[in-house]
């Protein structure tokens, strides 16, 4: 990606036209908080809204992507932090990348107390079953104690480890907007 990043746009979009006839053309972007209304009794279903956000492919990302990186970070407390973090960075990124522009109830109920969440569960009972060791990152399970604030090599390394995950995730939107 770092050779990607140095090439002229078209360029870039070539190379990926390489591996695949289908990419290189500009994706057709999906609005999700055009009509935010929760309750829509004119339609078909009463939560049509709802029940098109939920039937969608980001709604498997999300479970997939929160189980995977719960494998990685093996801390909730971490996990969670990042979830609710990434949906803020969606949040007050709306007016650079339209494809982050949701609904209250998508960015609240499917994404952080939804999918993500039981995401974050799957993966910490795959955890548990396997008896894998577990980081503390944030907090000791043991001694049910917040080692976040023990020391400030702790803490810096910790909200740098959060900085570089959220950079990564974003990265990944803005590389998919600007390459196609």
């Amino acid at each position: 990606m770092t050779f990607v990043l140095l090439l002229p746009r078209d360029n870039a979009r070539a190379i990926f036209k390489l591996f695949s006839p289908a990419l290189g053309v500009p994706l057709a972007e999906r609005s999700y908080g055009d009509d935010c209304r929760f309750y829509t009794p004119e339609r078909d279903s009463h939560f049509a809204n709802f029940k098109d956000a939920f039937y969608d492919v980001h709604t498997v990302a999300h479970l997939v992507g929160w189980f995977g990186k719960m494998l990685v970070l093996r801390d909730f407390w971490m996990a969670w932090a990042l979830s609710i973090l990434f949906e803020w960075c969606e949040f007050s990124l709306e007016h650079i990348l339209p494809n982050f522009i949701e609904c209250w109830w998508d960015h609240a109920l499917l994404d952080l107390f939804g999918c993500n969440f039981f995401g974050m569960l799957a993966g910490y009972a795959i955890i548990i079953i396997y008896d894998m060791p577990r980081f503390n990152w944030v907090k000791n399970e043991k001694t049910n104690k917040f080692v976040l604030f023990d020391n400030s090599r702790r803490f810096w390394l910790v909200v740098l480890y959060i900085a570089f995950m959220l950079a990564v995730d974003v990265n990944n939107f803005f590389l998919k907007s600007v390459l196609w």
